[in-house]
């Protein structure tokens, strides 16, 4: 399966600079697609994918925290859940690939440029973890969480949810400001189950948002018998 995460820049509306259409095309064949900072305008355009995405959560905001899931496969429970307890939310669904359910866990997490806005983030990231460790299902993790792969948290966000890295080996590998290297950074991100074969990974490309897109392919891990 396909999996797209993409923070698409919530200022869509006051200017028109993004083409849903070339959006549209970088995500063709995605079955999983989960979006960040989606606003009114962001939701009513994404609203033509609909016939691509029938299975689909939009929580649009005014702010640079709405967030979406879009899908091609059946949602059998898909939730808002405020992993922070400070009202802005991540989405829990339960995706039916062909009879098997998958956990996907998409979060958009606080930017730390203060300690509460980091220790938000933290929570959002230990909880998730436990929501991730504790599943029987398989789960997939993804979104822009604001953390560094080198930073001590996503360390204990991959040990304490026991998911692995889609770009573990690759060095270079920013998604924010990705065009000025003095600011770029990889702070975007699509976690996997650990038994899952990772078939294709890349960063999209500019698209006009400020973030660019992760698009992985995978297999996942027969389950047992």
């Amino acid at each position: 399966m396909k999996l797209v995460s993409y923070n698409i820049q919530y200022g869509f509306g006051s200017d028109g600079r993004y083409d849903l259409e070339r959006i549209a095309r970088i995500v063709d064949g995605a079955e999983v697609i989960a979006l960040q900072e989606v606003n009114a305008a962001w939701a009513d355009a994404l609203a033509r994918l609909a016939p691509a995405y029938p299975y689909r959560k939009v929580l649009s905001r005014e702010d640079p925290y709405g967030i979406a899931l879009l899908s091609r496969w059946p949602l059998q429970r898909v939730e808002a859940v405020d992993f922070a307890e400070d009202g802005l939310p991540s989405l829990v669904a339960s995706v039916d690939i062909g009879g098997r359910p998958l956990q996907v866990i998409a979060l958009h997490t606080h930017w730390p440029v203060f300690p509460e806005l980091q220790a938000a983030r933290d929570r959002v990231l230990a909880r998730a973890a436990v929501l991730a460790h504790t599943q029987p299902d398989a789960t997939i993790l993804l979104g822009d969480l604001n953390l560094t792969p080198y930073a001590p948290a996503f360390a204990r966000l991959l040990t304490e949810s026991g998911l692995r890295d889609a770009f573990a080996d690759q060095a270079w590998r920013p998604t924010w400001q990705a065009g000025f290297w003095p600011l770029a950074l990889p702070i975007d991100h699509v976690l996997l189950p650990a038994g899952s074969c990772v078939l294709a990974r890349s960063i999209g490309p500019d698209v006009g948002s400020d973030h660019r897109p992760l698009l992985v392919t995978l297999q996942l891990q027969r389950p047992p018998g």
